[in-house]
């Protein structure tokens, strides 16, 4: 138990409503050394190495398109029923652009290209 204390972590993190959160007892991968398998039933670290050899499944770029589409549509649609939020984007852009000087390499506009 008092080992286990020892490993753990604390995470602090902003939950959905805005408010501080703390996730106790977090115990990173790498710090987990205390009960290792030697491998036979399939749960220790030979059977971890055996899956990291495996190939990684990469989703096709068609997905990432159609999942961008709808998200765009998603946020256009949310936009259009709620007009403040819209205006707080817009002023939101605009003051990014106006006072750090960033600008989407995707949305710069050619003229801007020199600037």
């Amino acid at each position: 138990m008092a080992e286990d204390k020892a490993r753990s972590r604390v995470v602090l993190y902003v939950n959905y409503h805005g408010k501080l959160e703390v996730a106790t007892g977090i115990v990173r991968n790498e710090d987990e050394g205390g009960d290792e398998d030697d491998g036979e039933n399939g749960d220790g670290p030979a059977s971890a190495k055996a899956k990291d050899d495996s190939p990684k499944l990469t989703p096709p770029a068609t997905l990432f398109e159609d999942l961008t589409a709808q998200k765009t549509a998603a946020l256009r649609v949310e936009l259009v029923h709620n007009p403040d939020v819209a205006l707080a984007a817009v002023v939101h852009a605009m003051l990014l652009r106006a006072y750090t000087g960033y600008v989407s390499e995707q949305r710069r506009p050619a003229s801007a290209a020199n600037l």
